[in-house]
């Protein structure tokens, strides 16, 4: 007698993401005169320069690297430095060590499928058994309102000029999608408060007196 074993199983579908990378990089308005600028230096590790997403168990947490932004983090912030008239403030450049976008989000519960044994007189049969979907009260997250939640968009800018440090950070809690919209004011607001930061900085260390 031949004795057969048969597989059977079952796969849920992957998990969605709360936030897909666009489909166009993110265009940041800019000082056309920052796009040579040599104001910036920068210093950031490779992983703030390319795009990447982590997936978790309920999860997802998506970085924007200057693949997805137009110009790049460190023209960005040239502009900004140019735009609070730093050109004669600076006597270095300024370096820049962390210019990082991100999205937090929880993605949507779904119901998963996995493969049980049923034991037969001599023959093993694997059966797809549904069982409760895990959902985000498993890990203690309240349950999205509409199915997806962004739920924290966060930008922070940080680096030294003149061996004086300067940092700044906004992280904002959406209910829905986060869109390109917010992400590129964030943005803005973010490297415009790190450029005041820069130029004070510099000021200070070339008044020695603290603004």
């Amino acid at each position: 007698m031949v004795f057969a074993a048969l597989l059977l199983t079952g796969c849920a579908d992957p998990r969605s993401p709360a936030f897909e990378p666009p489909s166009v990089p993110i265009a940041v308005p800019v000082l056309s005169s920052a796009m040579h600028a040599t104001l910036v230096k920068d210093e950031r590790t490779n992983d703030q320069k390319v795009t990447s997403t982590i997936r978790e168990f309920s999860t997802t947490t998506l970085t924007l690297g200057d693949d997805m932004l137009s110009p790049a983090a460190p023209v960005i912030f040239a502009s900004k430095l140019l735009e609070q008239g730093a050109v004669n403030e600076l006597q270095t450049p300024v370096v820049l060590r962390i210019f990082l976008v991100s999205v937090w989000g929880r993605s949507p519960r779904l119901p998963s499928q996995t493969s049980m044994p049923l034991f037969l007189p001599h023959v093993i049969v694997f059966l797809p058994v549904a069982l409760p979907a895990q959902t985000n009260e498993d890990v203690r997250l309240p349950e999205p309102p509409s199915g997806y939640s962004a739920d924290l968009l966060s930008v922070s800018v940080s680096g030294e000029v003149a061996g004086v440090e300067f940092s700044a950070k906004e992280t904002l809690r959406l209910d829905g999608k986060v869109n390109s919209a917010q992400i590129r004011e964030l943005v803005n607001l973010v490297a415009t408060d790190a450029a005041n930061k820069a130029v004070a900085a510099a000021r200070t260390k070339a008044t020695g007196i603290e603004r």
